[in-house]
């Protein structure tokens, strides 16, 4: 079987060109519904061959590229008639959905993997995960029962199907044989500097994802207290958690690893300025958070190299950064200074009407989980037991959507399962030195981003982005640099 495998690369893409020039040719040939259907088959069989011919590092990138740009699939998913009497409205899907699949087959491939002597999952990490899933399923029969349509219902509850098979997925992937955690870290950070790079060309061109002329929806422009309007419409916005993400990891390396390699620094420095450019304070403040857990590990670490002098040149290309950007566009520094700096510098009426929103969103979480403890169920209409509107909150506040789905009993299972993956990083190896501090600062950033967003429940890219994060920490954690 392994001469087989080592072959298929070369064997494979004969048989790939023959199915996909039939199928093609069946397309021409068909109806339209037949032809979108084919057409579909054709890309799916091209999807599964790239999977399963790509080395490890590209295909780990590669499926990260499918999260970072699932606002395209959003804009234009693939849309398919009821599947009665299962489903009774349209089937939407989306990439992360076939990223879930490529992957599964990808880690049930039969190839050849490094083994080690102690598992992810202890006995109350494993009970933990197994409580929290027990409590999803349990509120999604409950909505069921309600009258959900089952299509909502695996929505509302996708969460209990990314983070297990996406997590052990890559997990899978990593302990390829021949897979490095050099290789996968050049691969994943020059992914995340080609989203920059493409950010910047949209920032050069104007060109921007949203419609400033809209009635409705207002994510890419931020109103400062000068009047002064900051667009941060450019790019992806399914991108904007990666720069965070990106840039933690960047900076773990830099004080962790045993030889930090200086072009690190200048792509932590341009993570930190995406990260800034955004202007979505709960990305940026997660950001301060992860960045303040990795300087208490380095104290807590006592190694003996000086892990503060291995950041003055990260800290010097940030402030020659900021002095140009002062220097070039005053109003727009002012603005972002204005915008992280919530009671230091003056407040547009429109941010203290957005926090104080969030603020709102979490109180209805709290109203509802004090009502039902137990959550009220995966319900795609909430009525209120406190005469509240539910009013979108739950969109802009992981935290209230697990109070109300879930209730107190989901909220603890869910904070149980990561104190615990927690506690397994801290205990088990960590071969590269950086992987540990960097899975700990990503989670708070994850965390403190989820008071303004529903990401670590509700968004697909970020789900995902959370299963690549745990992959990568146990994945790796077997290899040296």
């Amino acid at each position: 079987m392994r001469s087989v495998l080592a072959g298929s690369r070369v064997s494979l893409w004969p048989l790939v060109a023959v199915a996909v020039s039939v199928t093609l040719a069946y397309a021409l040939a068909s109806s339209a519904q037949a032809a979108t259907v084919a057409l579909l088959v054709a890309g799916g069989t091209l999807a599964v061959a790239l999977c399963l011919w790509l080395p490890a590092p590209a295909f780990v990138a590669g499926s990260l590229v499918m999260l970072v740009t699932f606002q395209l699939s959003a804009e234009h998913p693939f849309v398919f008639g009821g599947i009665r009497p299962f489903v009774a409205g349209n089937i939407v899907l989306y990439t992360s959905d076939l990223l879930i699949v490529l992957v599964l087959v990808r880690a049930l491939s039969p190839r050849p993997r490094r083994t080690v002597d102690w598992s992810i999952l202890d006995v109350p990490t494993a009970v933990a995960v197994a409580l929290w899933a027990v409590v999803v399923l349990a509120e999604a029969a409950r909505g069921y029962r309600a009258g959900t349509p089952p299509e909502s219902i695996a929505r509302l509850g996708e969460q209990v199907v990314y983070y297990p098979v996406l997590a052990w997925g890559f997990v899978r992937v990593l302990r390829e044989r021949g897979v490095t955690s050099q290789r996968v870290g050049r691969a994943l950070v020059g992914t995340a500097l080609a989203f920059v790079a493409y950010l910047a060309f949209e920032r050069l061109t104007h060109h921007r994802f949203e419609n400033p002329d809209a009635a409705t929806g207002h994510l890419g422009s931020v109103i400062t207290a000068r009047g002064v309007t900051l667009h941060r419409d450019y790019g992806f916005y399914s991108a904007y958690d990666l720069y965070g993400l990106a840039a933690l990891a960047a900076i773990s390396y830099l004080l962790f690893a045993r030889r930090p390699a200086g072009r690190v620094v200048a792509a932590a420095g341009i993570f930190v300025a995406a990260s800034a450019l955004t202007l979505v304070r709960g990305i940026v403040f997660g950001l301060l958070v992860g960045l303040a857990l990795l300087a208490l590990f380095a104290l807590w670490t006592r190694r003996r190299d000086r892990h503060g002098l291995r950041l003055l040149p990260l800290g010097a290309v940030l402030a020659v950064g900021v002095v140009l950007f002062w220097s070039v566009s005053p109003s727009s520094a002012r603005g972002m200074a204005e915008r992280f700096l919530p009671g230091v510098a003056a407040q547009s009426q429109a941010s203290i009407q957005t926090a104080e929103y969030r603020q709102q969103a979490l109180a209805f979480g709290f109203h509802e989980a004090n009502a039902h403890p137990f959550g009220s169920g995966l319900v795609s209409s909430l009525d209120s037991s406190q005469g509240l509107v539910e009013a979108g909150f739950l969109a802009h506040s992981a935290w209230a959507t697990m109070l109300v789905y879930t209730g107190w009993v989901g909220l603890a299972a869910f904070l149980a399962v990561v104190l615990l993956l927690v506690r397994r990083s801290v205990v088990l190896p960590d071969g590269p030195g950086w992987l540990g501090p960097f899975f700990l600062a990503a989670l708070a950033l994850l965390l403190v981003a989820a008071f303004g967003s529903d990401g670590i429940v509700g968004q697909p890219w970020v789900l995902g982005e959370a299963a690549l994060v745990i992959g990568i920490r146990f994945g790796l954690a077997d290899l040296d640099d």
